[in-house]
């Protein structure tokens, strides 16, 4: 599949352990659709026709015998009986989908005797099969592949479609000895779209919500959203939609002899549509649905007054504040909103509580320890657990079972079931416990072979190993021999962390890794979560902040692992002294293992949530790294409670050094500064470390003294690059690194033709990381105003170009305009030999709109409303696959940098967008007193259209 979008595992469903792993999968939370496609090469009809010059392909079945022919030789019987196999797990997973409500679809060749087989054939006798024929050749393919599409669920009428016989196929027939059939196996695009289009439709029907809906968001969970809160630079906002693109949706019944001539989505008139009332919808969206002979899903697009006042009343995402965890919020409104006094003495009386509770605990502490395995309860011996159950009770956290998770200790792999509290998002183990017993013998010898060639930092990675016994965090050293059966070996190896050398325990090459699986999708409380938390806190507190961070002192090594995970917890390590590979068995979470984040961040995530609780704690955790904010009043009380919490609880960590720095105006956390210096004018900033800065820039500038020619080495950087790119002022960096990664993941010929462009990218990418400034984000609401823009081309040249925009405060009050057509030498200039170029026109309004309302626009929020998806998202991602929209795009960025402008690029529907009228000269309403001149607007357009056409674009 070489143009696949998602990841491909693969799987024998043969074998009875990954048939385990399938079960898995299908019982993850969140699943909606299964799509089987069983093999079909033994119940091929192909195999009928005569190869030319070849032996001709035995047929292996018949619809007599669909389980296969008698006679068949050994290989063709093993082949058939296989595929018989695969024919009855597809029936089994049938059942289990009708059992739990999950669509499932079933494809095979129309006439493959697949449907004959006695499996298949007591699916189709179920009440609930539905088998309808699709012509791929109707759906984009080159031949007709007429397919049979089994399902649980009458969605799949939609795609029940036969050759209407108006196009030509390519021919069956073989070509070099290979079956046409081989060739005719991919899903084409037009297919796939149609599908996810009817599925989205039926989760509709049955009450699934729109997840990407801002207004629907529930702004406490929506860390996904938190982007649009502060503004970081991610193209993850395009996904978003402020404004639902239709005002109604309703099923209505329509009379049979119009259903009948309903067989996909169509606008209609309203009065179309018998007894439908739509007031001033010029025309309504009608979708036959499917489960019906008479509905209909009636769709009523906003007319443009309906949107301008709807997008008024939605406002700027940036005014949402989402992505604050629940508590966290809860904790900042009760600093922010209460009298200091008040909340200085709730951190004193929950103090007292709940010293006073682990005093009463103490005795059960020490008998419930008493019995925990020997390594598990050295690990445990300064720690609460009966307290922290307690406390996370009391708290109502979600994720109780944490408490005794840790208690025994984590697992390294299996499936980690979906913790409380925690949104779906389903990893797969791609190994079962069975596969991985398999390869330990093999790659075992692989890692020791590496660890004996090895010659880096090998004093300090013994060292470190032995410290690491000495303070009980893993037993060793041992000889290969003192290795009990079936002990998995993983690779130790350094990394240079800035004077410091630091361990890591490579359990990826040891397949460790592929053998965990989780159900739950992490959420950390990132520089975004951090950003968003001091937006909410000086919205409320009316004052400046202070803020600082507390770091868990070895935080993996405080926590367990299981007693099952240590006989894959061995590390082999060079001793430096003799050679010889040694080995360790870790005791405690591995620096390396995927297991060990998803059991860390379960910890952190509970002992934020008590500070946030019960000592309204501003604070949030992103693994090791606890960031707290405060008022300069509570200030001293914050610190001292969070200190208490993590001492009651047995967490050590820094109390002095480095890390233990006291609250501050300028303070870092997560590797950024935060100043929050002007805080008390709602402004902070957020920059790159100076350290992180110089370093980046030294090696961007060793890349490219180097040729600027490895894939690899750059695309280590660029992990990097977006890092320090998404804290600098302006969204140019991320367009400089598309272009960069463009040419360099280009063939060798084309980096070549592109030298001098990437030479002057990286050097662009350069300067700004060294010269830009932090960035600034600012808490307070201040005014927003809206920008509609559109563009028209029609014609038969396609010369008849228009453009349009209206720009509004946020009482409703025009406050400038313009529309115009170009005249036809600007607009074949513009064409250069093109037919379409309405994309870039589309991009050309909103540029020409920022140029000419630039005081309008400056320091403002400003919600751009485009109806054209291509260049909407260019304007976010800044690239394109046309040079064209990338310059505008990037010219559009600058404009927004220096205008200090907060923008936010939404999408309106066409039927809806007010600006479509001026861009066909239709100015019906507009005030004259507020329009652009034709003349100045004419000369602007001249000056972009030069431009273009000088750039080559």
């Amino acid at each position: 599949m070489p143009r696949r979008k998602g990841k491909i595992i693969q799987l024998d469903l043969l074998l009875l352990s990954h048939q385990g792993l399938l079960w898995k999968w299908l019982g993850s939370p969140g699943l909606v659709a299964v799509w089987l496609a069983p093999p079909c090469g033994t119940s091929s009809r192909a195999k009928e026709l005569p190869l030319p010059g070849e032996d001709e392909p035995r047929p292996l079945r018949s619809v007599e015998c669909p389980e296969g022919l008698p006679g068949l030789g050994p290989s063709d019987s093993e082949r058939v009986a296989k595929a018989n196999e695969l024919y009855r797990l597809t029936a089994r997973i049938w059942d289990f989908c009708c059992e739990n409500d999950i669509v499932v679809i079933i494809e095979n060749p129309y006439r493959s005797f697949f449907w004959h087989c006695s499996a298949i054939e007591h699916i189709l006798r179920s009440e609930q099969a539905i088998v309808v024929q699709c012509d791929f050749c109707m759906m984009g393919g080159s031949r007709l592949k007429r397919t049979a599409l089994l399902c649980n669920s009458d969605l799949i009428t939609g795609l029940a479609v036969t050759c209407d016989g108006s196009h030509e196929h390519l021919p069956w027939k073989v070509q070099e000895g290979v079956l046409a059939t081989k060739l005719e196996t991919a899903y084409p695009h037009q297919f796939c779209k149609h599908f996810v289009s009817l599925l989205l439709q039926h989760l509709t029907q049955k009450g699934c919500r729109d997840g990407l809906n801002l207004l629907e968001a529930d702004p406490a969970n929506s860390s996904g959203a938190r982007v649009v809160t502060t503004q970081a630079k991610t193209k993850r906002a395009a996904s978003f939609q402020v404004i639902p693109e239709f005002r109604r949706r309703i099923r209505w019944t329509v009379p049979g002899q119009l259903r009948s001539t309903l067989q996909t989505t169509q606008w209609l008139a309203p009065d179309r549509i018998p007894g439908f009332k739509a007031p001033g919808a010029p025309a309504l969206r009608v979708t036959p649905l499917l489960s019906s002979a008479t509905d209909v899903l009636v769709e009523v697009p906003w007319n443009p007054q309906e949107f301008v006042a709807k997008a008024r009343l939605a406002g700027h995402p940036r005014h949402l504040c989402l992505g604050v965890p629940p508590a966290l919020r809860k904790a900042i409104l009760a600093c922010s909103k209460q009298p200091a006094t008040k909340v200085i003495e709730t951190r004193a009386a929950q103090s007292r509580r709940w010293l006073q509770r682990a005093r009463e605990l103490q005795l059960a502490e020490d008998d419930f320890k008493a019995k925990l395995p020997e390594h598990i309860r050295s690990s445990l011996r300064n720690k609460r657990i009966l307290l922290f159950k307690e406390m996370l009770e009391a708290s109502h956290y979600a994720d109780k079972a944490v408490a005794d998770d840790l208690a025994q200790g984590f697992d390294l792999v299996g499936h980690l079931d979906l913790p409380a509290g925690w949104s779906a998002d389903f990893r797969p183990a791609f190994l079962s416990l069975k596969d991985l017993s398999q390869l330990t013998q093999e790659t075992n010898h692989q890692v020791i072979k590496e660890v004996e060639d090895s010659s880096q930092f090998l004093e300090e990675l013994w060292q470190k190993s032995l410290d690491e016994v000495s303070k009980g965090w893993s037993e060793g050293p041992f000889r290969e021999q003192d290795l009990p059966q079936g002990a998995v070996v993983s690779k130790r190896f350094a990394i240079q962390q800035g004077n410091k050398v630091r361990p890591i325990d490579d359990l990826s090459q040891s397949h460790i890794n592929e053998a965990f699986g989780s159900m739950g999708k992490i959420e950390l409380h990132d520089i975004e979560t951090i950003a968003a938390s001091a937006i909410l806190f000086l919205r409320h507190a009316g004052q400046g902040l202070l803020g600082k961070t507390i770091d868990l002192k070895s935080a993996y090594r405080q926590l367990p692992l299981s007693e099952k995970a240590l006989n894959m917890a061995y590390v082999a390590v060079k001793d430096p002294n003799s050679g010889e590979v040694r080995f360790f068995r870790l005791l405690c979470l591995p620096f390396g293992a995927v297991a060990a984040v998803h059991a860390f961040i379960r910890v952190s995530l509970a002992i934020c949530h008590i500070g946030n609780t019960f000592w309204h704690l501003p604070w949030s955790s992103f693994y090791d790294d606890f960031t707290l904010l405060s008022t300069q009043q509570l200030a001293t009380s914050a610190e001292a409670s969070a200190c208490l919490l993590l001492d009651l609880l047995g967490f050590e960590f820094d109390r002095d050094g480095d890390k233990a720095q006291p609250f501050q105006e300028v303070f870092r956390s997560l590797g950024v500064e935060f100043d929050l210096t002007d805080s008390s004018k709602q402004i902070f900033r957020i920059q790159n470390t100076a350290e992180r800065t110089k370093s980046l820039i030294e090696d961007l500038a060793a890349f490219q003294e180097q040729g600027a020619s490895n894939p690899k080495t750059w695309n280590r950087l660029r992990g990097r690059l977006h890092f320090v790119a998404g804290q600098l002022s302006g969204r140019l960096p991320k367009g400089f690194m598309r272009r960069i990664s463009d040419i360099i993941n280009a063939p060798a010929y084309v980096r070549r033709q592109n030298q001098a462009s990437l030479c002057a990218a990286l050097q662009g990418l350069r300067h700004y990381i060294a010269e830009a400034s932090p960035r600034i984000v600012r808490a307070q609401t201040s005014e927003t105003v809206y920008a509609f823009t559109d563009a028209s081309q029609e014609g038969l040249q396609g010369l008849e170009m228009g453009l349009g925009a209206v720009l509004f405060n946020q009482e409703g009050h025009i406050l400038c305009w313009f529309g115009i057509v170009l005249p036809h030498d600007l607009a074949e200039k513009l064409l250069q030999g093109k037919s379409k170029v309405i994309n870039e026109l589309e991009s050309i309004a909103v540029l020409l709109l920022f140029i000419l309302a630039r005081e309008f626009l400056r320091g403002k929020h400003v919600m751009c409303y485009l109806d054209n998806e291509a260049a909407r998202i260019t304007l976010l991602k800044l690239t394109s696959d046309s040079e064209a929209l990338t310059l505008l795009s990037n010219a559009c960025a600058l404009l927004e940098q220096e205008l200090e402008m907060i923008p936010f690029y939404a999408r309106v529907p066409s039927k809806s967008n007010v600006a479509d009228a001026p861009s066909r000269l239709d100015f019906t309403g507009l005030p004259r007193n507020c329009r652009f001149q034709d003349q100045v607007l004419l000369a602007e357009m001249a000056k972009l259209v030069n431009s273009l056409v000088g750039r080559g674009a």
